[in-house]
């Protein structure tokens, strides 16, 4: 809800159900988070808008998605800042589609996909060594 938002992708997941399936995020930098299971989703960034929605932390990866989870996300910038893998994808029947993003990392590989359904479209893949 605009009017009051959540200011974490991640406070903002169990928010969703009850027709709830998008979170939109504005620019600016959020802490990675992590989903294992439950309904489908997308997070869409600013795209368009003008800014950045990174998804970082120095100690972190960008993201996790495992545990038959089904998540889009669009429009995002992924690990930019952090020496781990930018993004996890992991266990039969989780998917993740990730759109119009980045997906980066310092020293590791960018991804990790370990039997998951994983989609790239229109997406840069960045590793910084």
């Amino acid at each position: 809800m605009r009017s009051d938002p959540f200011c974490q992708i991640r406070d903002a997941i169990p928010a969703l159900g009850e027709g709830k399936k998008v979170i939109r995020v504005a620019p600016g930098f959020y802490m990675p988070f992590h989903v294992n299971g439950g309904e489908p989703f997308a997070v869409h960034g600013p795209a368009g808008e003008g800014g950045i929605a990174h998804v970082t932390e120095e100690d972190v990866g960008g993201m996790s998605v495992r545990g038959g989870a089904h998540v889009v996300l669009d429009g995002l910038e992924i690990g930019r800042y952090s020496y781990r893998s930018g993004l996890r994808c992991e266990g039969p029947g989780t998917r993740l589609i990730v759109r119009r993003s980045q997906i980066f990392t310092d020293t590791r590989a960018p991804l990790h996909s370990n039997g998951c359904d994983l989609w790239l479209e229109n997406t840069e893949v960045i590793t910084r060594e």
